[in-house]
């Protein structure tokens, strides 16, 4: 690399960094404008395309599984047996005062 391209690179980088801060209003009307090109990117593709797509329908019905329901319902009745069990327990209080 020879030294007028570095040098070229120093000069464009300093108009760069220094526009900036010589026009602070058009800086942030420059991002304000960004955020806001940002965001309606963001509505466009998760609401309106979203709504605009249609919902694939599949052709299987869904099925209730009463084997499974009936096991599932099993379990939770032998482990409300098991916590009932425990709540039934009288433990002693160790803040009351003996008589």
């Amino acid at each position: 690399m020879n030294k007028e391209f570095i040098l070229k690179l120093k000069n464009i980088g300093s108009v760069l960094l220094n526009s900036p801060a010589r026009n602070p209003i058009f800086s942030v009307a420059f991002l304000f404008l960004i955020v806001l090109a940002l965001g309606a990117l963001i509505f466009y593709r998760y609401d309106i395309l979203v709504k605009a797509s249609q919902p694939k329908i599949t052709a299987e019905a869904v099925q209730f599984e009463e084997e499974l329901y009936r096991q599932i319902l099993k379990e939770w009745q032998t482990r409300d047996e098991r916590s009932g069990a425990v709540d039934s327990l009288k433990y002693i209080d160790p803040f009351q005062e003996k008589r």
